[in-house]
């Protein structure tokens, strides 16, 4: 080696000795000594970089597991390494072709083409760049492959050892640069790759003097043939993967519309129902309400007030329950959407809930002005306030109900506190659901909710039929 180095300016004896071998493995120790956490560091940097390309090109935060997973939940493992994206795969082959290039080429060139060591490196490292720029950047990789071969048939003119002008490390790493091109890019591009090497090796022959001898003529022939097979492949493969691509996202475009018609099925047997039993029975009681005045003489006017109160409330459920159709009904979310209880409708419900013989108190406090509160949170507040009187009358019929809005300057907070019911009026069963469906709404813009017995009813026990009930709930402006 230091031969190679340095040429005639030392003699075999010198370069030979101990002292020579001594010193210059101690350079060599002191260069690795101070190079080995850089290389380490680089190392372990390629190393992610390869793991994070293999698994789809980019670091993405794993989702969060369902709180009762089990070992058939998530992605498959299809789904979880995406081969149809084959950019990662791609820089696994790169990178390793890229350090092959350069610990294989570099001696080769050294020990066959008695080329100098220096320049057998220049020339490694250039074919080595052409496979790592190949992905990106075709036009500087194919430039760096051509230039590559030709200056090394001009250096290696009086060829030495066969094969020439093409070395074997070299036509392979043509033939892999072809390969890769064809797999993502244009077929125009994989010409170029072709053809402008081989071009490039066939002008230096000509041009450094050693013919075109039979040896020279196979190596540009089985250069070419195995570039060119490669290069097929590459676009053949490159067809392949977008097909398969495309059936893959065919397929969850199909399994999107499969899923979306069952949830439009599903809607429309709801709407039915409800439309066959809940509007029916709605309907019944407004005309039953609207004619009872007609049809039972001699009623007086607070019995008139109290069927007129009930036919306006079910005409109000029956005007929810449509525009509640239309939307279940609606494939593409272009129902019209009736308009919506704020809080100005507050206090109508509060008098309907009265006329219902229910003793309420409502009470309002804040400065901040109702006008600012979004449309999504007035009508929250409205359905809670709905649904804790609907509770608090069926659970506790003929108890005080206190209700209290408070308008702050970033939060809004409703408190529904009805008290124990009469022991005469026994409670209604419910169903459980309405509380359940609170929390999803009040949950769903960021607020809060609680609920439960009041606490002076808390202290008489369980098994108290005069427990009162209280629900608070704070939502943000």
């Amino acid at each position: 080696m230091l031969l190679a180095l340095f040429g005639d300016a030392l003699t075999p004896e010198v370069a030979y000795s101990r002292a020579a071998e001594g010193v210059t493995y101690t350079v060599f120790g002191v260069v690795t000594f101070l190079l080995l956490p850089i290389v380490m560091r680089a190392l372990a940097v390629f190393d992610i970089a390869l793991t994070r390309a293999g698994l789809g090109g980019n670091a993405a935060e794993a989702p969060a597991a369902p709180t009762a997973a089990s070992p058939s939940d998530g992605m498959s493992l299809a789904e979880a390494l995406p081969f149809a994206s084959f950019t990662g795969w791609s820089w696994i082959l790169i990178g390793f072709a890229t350090v092959a290039t350069i610990a294989v080429t570099w001696p080769l060139l050294v020990t066959l083409y008695e080329v100098h060591p220096a320049i057998a490196m220049v020339l490694a490292a250039a074919e080595a760049a052409a496979v790592a720029l190949a992905l990106r950047l075709p036009a500087l990789a194919i430039a760096l492959g051509t230039v590559t071969p030709a200056a090394t048939t001009l250096i290696t003119a009086a060829p030495i050892a066969t094969p020439w002008p093409w070395p074997v490390t070299m036509l392979i790493v043509q033939a892999l640069l072809a390969f890769i091109i064809g797999l993502r890019h244009d077929w125009r591009w994989v010409l170029a790759a072709l053809a402008l090497p081989q071009l490039a090796v066939i002008a230096a022959v000509a041009f450094s003097g050693a013919g075109f001898t039979g040896g020279a003529i196979t190596s540009l022939v089985i250069s070419s043939s195995v570039a060119l097979g490669l290069g097929l492949c590459g676009i053949v493969a490159q067809r392949l993967l977008e097909n398969r691509g495309a059936l893959r996202a065919e397929r969850q475009h199909s399994a999107e519309l499969d899923a979306k018609q069952r949830e439009l099925s599903e809607r429309n047997v709801v709407a039915r129902e409800l439309h066959d039993v809940v509007a029916h029975s709605m309907s019944v009681v407004s005309i039953q309400a609207n004619t009872a005045k007609y049809r039972i003489p001699g009623l007086g006017d607070e019995a008139e007030a109290e069927f007129e109160a009930i036919a306006q409330s079910s005409r109000q459920a029956l005007s929810e329950m449509r525009g509640l159709l239309a939307t279940l009904r609606d494939s593409d979310g272009t129902a019209p959407l009736a308009p919506q209880p704020t809080l100005a409708d507050l206090p109508a419900l509060i008098q309907s809930s009265r006329n219902s013989g229910a003793e309420i108190n409502y009470r309002t406090a804040g400065d901040a002005p109702a006008e600012s509160v979004l449309s999504a949170t007035g009508l929250t507040v409205y359905r809670v306030v709905q649904e804790s009187l609907a509770n608090a009358m069926r659970h506790a019929p003929g108890a005080a109900i206190d209700v209290t809005v408070t308008l702050g300057d970033d939060t809004i907070t409703v408190g529904v506190v009805n008290g124990p019911a009469p022991q005469e009026a026994p409670p209604a069963p419910g169903s459980g659901l309405g509380l359940a469906g609170l929390r999803e709404r009040v949950t769903a813009l960021g607020g809060s909710v609680t609920a439960g017995p009041t606490p002076a009813a808390a202290g008489e026990g369980s098994g108290s039929a005069g427990a009162g009930f209280a629900v608070s709930v704070e939502l943000p402006r």
